[in-house]
């Protein structure tokens, strides 16, 4: 069995990462995601929990009939190799953020099971309270 290793953070997951595993799984026959900072939480860069951003993957993932994965948590950075993916333009995590902050269209970078969540967990709402009290 082949099976490739996903690392992120998914603050959230998004529509980029969605693309990104369909990929993996044209190459592999499992993918391991692994989600990185998982001992953050409720601060402005991970405002979701480890629970909240693995419920949110396997959500999409069901939604999208991809069963050929495992989520982990990873409490601590690793010097492991690590193959880079090509970024795509225009949808990051830090984007999306940045758009809930300003009532910007967030939901259209996401998966609607991801804007869904988010909507349910009062994610909006977190969001531009940490970022508030940042000011």
């Amino acid at each position: 069995m082949h099976r490739a290793l996903f690392i992120g953070r998914f603050q959230p997951f998004h529509n980029a990462h969605l693309i990104d595993i369909k990929k993996v799984l044209k190459e592999a026959d499992e993918v391991i995601i692994a989600i990185g900072s998982s001992q953050e939480k409720n601060i402005l860069d991970n405002p979701f929990s480890y629970k909240e951003r693995r419920q949110m993957i396997a959500n999409t993932l069901k939604n999208n009939k991809i069963n050929h994965y495992k989520i982990y948590p990873v409490f601590k950075r690793h010097d492991s190799k690590v193959k880079k993916i090509r970024l795509i333009r225009g949808i990051s995590s830090t984007i999306i953020r940045d758009k809930i902050i300003k009532n910007k269209d967030w939901q259209s970078l996401v998966p609607k099971e991801i804007e869904d969540y988010i909507k349910k967990v009062n994610g909006v709402e977190r969001i531009k309270k940490i970022y508030s009290s940042r000011l």
